[in-house]
């Protein structure tokens, strides 16, 4: 039986068809079948269909008459005999690790399915998406959306793979007929699944151009289906157990799912209108008021007035909050609140209370870190930090605490502030204090900041980098042998790693069919020494031996360049370096701490490169051989 069944529903995409099946076939996991469901498509999309088909055994071609995106998903399912089903929209591509990362997630761990990141590409190219870096901002293996909520806006199903036992255990099916099928399936799921594995990397390439169905939104069949969508998550909430996550889910569709149809009102026709009118007063008849405490108070008024019918002044607002020059305009504060300063505020003609003006979500912290650099042997950080709305234009206005918090223990550090107006801070970090004498491994810290503006709390981690002197972070030796090494998280929050420099690379070469490093490693590693070499940003690791030289913790390992394959897609590839034994509780990072490596290797179809990323780690990268030109000096001539 084939471990893994592809899905691609195929309708009028022609100019795109070939390079989304070309991301399939070049797939490293092998093991797959692509059933290519052509939709009666009038286009030429079932020729190009069928040339992948005679050409590949793994592509199969299934016509049917068209039925939609939900239907042909449907008969695709019906088609299918993997282990795993993964669903990809014929004009959308899948970066070549995708397949065998997201395999990997769930053999490991036995969840009902893995969902990962998203990448948007445009005429202007590709970029990660907007919608789904706050879901994905980390890897959260066995997690749940009942304990990680921010996964109500993963509705794709397309950047997912499930388990078949999953899917028909629960019998899910694409609703038929309508737009907007993954939400009535995707969130289910999410509630349905005992475990799911959210994976940072991203797993799906997702374009955007004029003719995808998600952007024809200014029609009322449109929507009307996601109005329907919105409400059958509803439904099945309230059915299946999960009433007490209605609130939530409510306040994630009045932010996300329904806001966006409120927003062209003013460039639609009186129809969709009326229609749009009709609509939100049925579902705000069931919404319960607290589920609309934590939206913006702009958000809050515009659906205060839509539920009331209130169309010219719900058209102020939309045309307020697209012209305001002003993004965050002061608050205004009556007794222990603050409320925003936005249209019908307090005007008895128009009789809206008070209380949906209040501003809660919307004083959230803003800071910058504009620069990272040393001095005199101390770390001094520079940037910004200030509530949103609330006045800091004045050194009294708001109140700053700094400090220096060790990862995984209770332990904190004050830290000094040096005030500055609108919010501006400089800190100076002793990285002598953070050394942690006779422990077996680096300690790490964080900056943790406590900011107080007019009433308003905030405590954050020190994040993210603005500018390009707070980005280019550099390692310090603070006493022999003893490295403080600033480095960014994948949050972008700043981390202090000071000890010893656990494993570090010594020193490499080309050594025939083969890449060779020699790394010194202070740490016994037991039996089993080895070199992981994880792919980034997703993919399988491979492990190479370490043998042991001399002196004591010097060790050798070879890895054959075939195991450095360079991206099919001409994007640069990367590697991260750690060593693992049996005596370590956890992998260790290989670090280029002290080395100065040569620019690259350089062989006949690629270039190996060895570079610093984060903490100084070594990151090996491949891409292209670039062209280079050798340049003689001229003969000197006479002039006659």
């Amino acid at each position: 039986m084939t471990e893994l069944s592809v899905i691609v529903p195929i309708y009028k995409v022609e100019p795109y068809l070939a390079a989304c099946l070309d991301s399939l076939a070049s797939q490293t996991w092998r093991d797959l079948e692509v059933i290519m469901v052509d939709d009666g498509s009038p286009d030429g999309s079932a020729a190009i269909a069928e040339r992948f088909a005679a050409r590949d055994p793994r592509f199969r071609l299934v016509t049917q008459p068209n039925m939609g995106l939900g239907g042909a998903r449907n008969t695709g399912i019906r088609h299918a005999s993997g282990e795993f089903l993964a669903f990809v929209d014929s004009d959308d591509l899948l970066p070549e690790y995708a397949l065998e990362y997201l395999v990997a997630s769930l053999r490991t761990t036995g969840s009902d399915f893995a969902t990962g990141n998203v990448d948007v590409l445009t005429s202007r190219g590709r970029r990660r998406s907007p919608l789904h870096r706050p879901i994905f901002r980390g890897s959260a293996p066995e997690t749940h959306v009942t304990r990680r909520p921010v996964l109500l806006y993963d509705r794709l199903v397309t950047n997912k793979l499930w388990r078949r036992s999953f899917w028909d255990r629960h019998d899910l099916r694409f609703p038929e007929g309508v737009l907007y099928e993954d939400i009535q399936v995707a969130i289910p799921a999410h509630f349905l699944a005992a475990k799911v594995d959210v994976l940072a990397a991203p797993v799906y390439v997702w374009r955007r151009h004029a003719s995808s169905i998600t952007r024809n939104r200014v029609n009322i069949k449109s929507m009307e289906d996601r109005f329907s969508a919105v409400a059958s998550v509803r439904g099945f909430l309230a059915e299946h157990g999960f009433r007490r996550h209605l609130r939530e889910w409510d306040r994630v569709a009045l932010d996300s799912d329904l806001r966006i149809f409120m927003h062209l009102l003013d460039r639609a026709d009186e129809p969709f209108r009326e229609r749009f009118l009709d609509l939100t007063a049925a579902y705000l008849g069931q919404v319960h008021r607290a589920s609309t405490d934590h939206l913006t108070a702009i958000r809050r008024l515009q659906w205060h007035l839509a539920g009331r019918r209130m169309l010219p002044e719900l058209l102020e607002t939309v045309s307020f909050e697209r012209t305001t020059t002003d993004e965050h305009p002061p608050a205004v504060r009556h007794g222990l609140f603050h409320y925003g300063r936005l249209p019908f505020l307090d005007d008895p003609r128009y009789a809206v209370p008070r209380e949906v003006y209040r501003m809660r979500d919307d004083l959230a912290l803003e800071q910058e870190v504009r620069a990272v650099t040393w001095r005199a042997g101390s770390l001094v950080l520079s940037g910004r930090a200030r509530v949103l709305h609330l006045r800091a234009s004045r050194r009294r206005d708001q109140q700053l605490v700094a400090w220096l918090v060790r990862e995984g223990t209770r332990r904190r550090l004050p830290l000094g502030v040096v005030l500055g107006a609108r919010g501006r801070y400089r800190l100076t970090v002793d990285p002598k204090r953070l050394h942690v004498r006779g422990a077996s491994s680096p300690a790490t810290w964080t900056v943790e900041l406590w900011v107080l503006n007019h009433g308003v709390f905030h405590r954050a981690e020190l994040g993210p980098p603005s500018h390009i002197k707070a980005r280019g972070l550099v390692s310090k030796q603070i006493e022999p042998g003893v490295w403080a090494r600033p480095h960014w998280s994948d949050r972008k929050t700043l981390r202090i790693t000071v000890g010893p420099s656990e494993a570090r690379l010594t020193g490499h070469r080309l050594a025939g069919a083969a890449l060779e490093l020699s790394l010194e490693v202070s740490v016994p590693l037991g039996d089993d020494a080895r070199l992981c070499l994880t792919p980034r940003p997703g993919g399988l690791a491979s492990h190479h031996p370490l043998v042991q030289g001399d002196p004591p913790g010097s060790f050798m390992t070879r890895v054959p360049l075939g195991s450095l394959k360079r991206s099919t897609t001409g994007r640069q590839s990367e590697w991260r370096a750690h060593v693992m034994g049996s005596a370590l509780r956890a992998p260790v990072a290989v670090t280029l701490t002290g080395t100065k490596p040569r620019p690259r290797h350089i062989t006949a179809d690629q270039e190996i490169a060895l570079r610093r990323a984060a903490a100084d780690e070594l990151a090996i990268r491949v891409r292209n051989p670039r062209a280079t030109a050798t340049i003689f000096p001229a003969e000197r001539q006479s002039i006659v």
